[in-house]
């Protein structure tokens, strides 16, 4: 399998291409809206407290907290089998309320992992460890 096999996003998808081009260069940036300052995350056309239309896109740092978490130890489906065992998460950031991201954990045992344990973001290839798609991305320890 190569990494035309493995799912990979859509970079020029317009609402994520400020996303994944900070990904590309180690930064982490969630849209927030211009006119009430909320993040907004899943991007969308307006903002979801006041009806705003612009965003800025805002670095936030790496740190984070484990919302929810799961093992995946056999890949249902086949182009993730390079990867696996992985251990999708969710995470939440005090700089961004509101925000969850998904994600994958790349750190040591998955099994030791609790709920509302500080974690930080670092930026991998995609396919890390067993793939190189020249995407980046973040992903948690």
């Amino acid at each position: 399998m190569d990494a035309t096999d493995f799912p990979l996003p859509d970079l020029a998808y317009q609402p994520l291409k400020p996303f994944w081009a900070a990904a590309a260069e180690s930064r982490l940036v969630f849209p927030r809206c211009a006119n009430c300052a909320r993040f907004v995350w899943y991007p969308r056309p307006k903002c979801p407290e006041c009806g705003g239309e612009h965003f800025d896109w805002t670095q936030v740092s790496g740190k984070a907290r484990l919302f929810s978490w799961t093992a995946v130890q056999r890949a249902l489906h086949p182009p993730l089998k390079p990867i696996a065992p992985y251990a999708p998460v969710i995470v939440e950031f005090d700089e961004a309320p509101g925000v969850r991201l998904v994600s994958r954990w790349i750190g040591s045992d998955p099994s030791a992992l609790v709920i509302g344990q500080d974690v930080r973001i670092v930026f991998e290839d995609l396919g890390h460890p067993a793939l190189e798609t020249g995407i980046r991305a973040p992903m948690i320890i």
